[in-house]
């Protein structure tokens, strides 16, 4: 599942990757820097950070 922030930035790479299908193209270094900083940014958001509180719960004074 997406959010609606990153809708514009799924739509684009798909766009690219739609191109790139159909004819080889070259992309500028700056597109291609935007896309794998995306990419960085969501993975880490979806492996990293669900698992960056695990064990810290057990021990935290505010569990129940």
């Amino acid at each position: 599942m997406i959010s609606d922030n990153q809708k514009i930035w799924v739509d684009h790479i798909r766009q690219l990757g739609n191109q790139a299908n159909h004819e080889i193209v070259h992309y500028v270094r700056n597109d291609a820097e935007k896309i794998l900083s995306f990419v960085e940014v969501l993975l880490i958001m979806t492996y990293e950070f669900p698992h960056k509180l695990k064990g810290e719960e057990e021990t935290s004074p505010h569990s129940t």
